[in-house]
C-alpha cells in the first residue's frame, strides 16, 4: 500500500483529506490504484489499473477551488508519456483548499524512488517530510514513482 495524500488537523470538511493509493484492496477486478475524496463514497473515487511491469510513473493532483483534477502518467525516457494511465475531476464534496498539508504513507524517506513537487506558495515541501501549505486558492502536487 502506498497513499501520497492530503490532510488538515482542522476537522471541518474531513480534514481535507485527499488521497492517491496503490493497493489490491483485496480485489480482483485488477483495479489496483484509486483517487479519492474523503469521505469515500461511490461519487468521490475513481479505481483505475496501474500496469504491471510499466517501469516509473508521475502522479499529480490539481486542487482548486471546487475541484480537484488527478492524473497519472508512465515514464518514458525521463519525460512523462502522452498517454494517461488514469484521470479524473472530482467535483463532489471537494473542500476548499486552505491550510492542509501534503505527505505519503509509508513516508517519502521509506521510498528511494519518491519524489515530490509542488507549485502554489508551499510553507515546507522537502521530499520526505509533510509540506504544510499556505491559505492558498490552489496547488498542485507531483509525485514521481
Amino acid at each position: 500500500m502506498l497513499g501520497l495524500f492530503t490532510w488538515s488537523d482542522d476537522p471541518e470538511d474531513n480534514n481535507r483529506k485527499i488521497d492517491i493509493e496503490f493497493s489490491l484492496w483485496g480485489a480482483s477486478d485488477g483495479k489496483n490504484a484509486q483517487y479519492v475524496v474523503q469521505p469515500e463514497t461511490s461519487a468521490r473515487i475513481r479505481r483505475f489499473e496501474l500496469p504491471s511491469g510499466r517501469g516509473r510513473s508521475v502522479h499529480t493532483m490539481r486542487w482548486e477551488e471546487g475541484k480537484v483534477t488527478f492524473e497519472s502518467r508512465a515514464v518514458h525516457g525521463g519525460q512523462d508519456s502522452q498517454g494517461a494511465i488514469g484521470t479524473w475531476t472530482a467535483t463532489s464534496g471537494v473542500p476548499r483548499p486552505g491550510g492542509e498539508n501534503a505527505s505519503s504513507f509509508p513516508p517519502a524517506s521509506d521510498h528511494p524512488m519518491l519524489s515530490r513537487s509542488s507549485h502554489g506558495r508551499p510553507r515546507s515541501a522537502a521530499c520526505g517530510t509533510a509540506g504544510n501549505f499556505s491559505k492558498d486558492s490552489s496547488f498542485s502536487l507531483k509525485y514521481r514513482l
